[in-house]
């Protein structure tokens, strides 16, 4: 189930717009994925956007790609080649998607989030 989440407490906002892949996404082949977005930034003067699945562990993600960004509302697209993995009943395979201040700390908390679970073929 996706929940549309666009979380931010503040004014910084991002959200996923679409995930597309030109092939079926399949369990254990490696797949181009593009996942498009839509963000605002307005608590900092640039922001770092990271892309990541849980393709290590079923509540973890590994970030695989990032975009810097300033200030102020905008959409993108990152693309990153990943191996799907079907947690079965413990997860579903998942695109998660963070804005942070940029540079940030080596411990920070993302000014906002989202994530979309994606349907994996066998």
């Amino acid at each position: 189930m996706f929940v549309p989440s666009a979380i931010g407490n503040g004014p910084d906002k991002i959200k996923i717009t679409f995930v597309n892949s030109p092939e079926q996404i399949t369990r254990g082949v490696e797949t181009e994925i593009t996942v498009g977005f839509e963000y605002t930034l307005e608590s900092a003067d640039e922001g770092e956007i990271n892309l990541g699945f849980n393709t290590e562990k079923p509540n973890a993600f590994k970030m695989v790609e990032s975009l810097i960004v300033q200030r102020g509302n905008g959409t993108a697209e990152l693309k990153a080649k990943v191996i799907p993995v079907d947690w079965g009943q413990r997860a579903r395979f998942t695109v998660l998607i963070n804005l942070s201040k940029h540079p940030h700390e080596a411990r920070w908390k993302p000014l906002a989030s989202d994530r979309k679970e994606i349907p994996v073929g066998q």
